[in-house]
């Protein structure tokens, strides 16, 4: 993981915009905090819209246990 923040930290700036200041540390970890929160929320909505589904469909929730019985 240190590996891919220094190669982050240390890149050329792109040659489409050679003014741009490269990452400071604690940006890249903002940044990071930031999308793996937005993401909890949109994984957390996704999940409950499926599990609701399966219980107010029982013939889908029967087939797809049968189908995870399988593997």
């Amino acid at each position: 993981m240190m590996f891919v923040v220094h190669i982050i930290l240390t890149a050329p700036q792109c040659e489409d915009q050679p003014s741009k200041e490269s990452l400071s540390l604690s940006h890249l970890i903002n940044e990071g905090v930031l999308a793996v929160h937005a993401g909890a929320g949109t994984a957390s909505s996704a999940l409950t819209s499926i599990f609701s589904y399966l219980l107010c469909n029982l013939e889908t929730y029967k087939r797809l246990q049968e189908e995870v019985d399988r593997f």
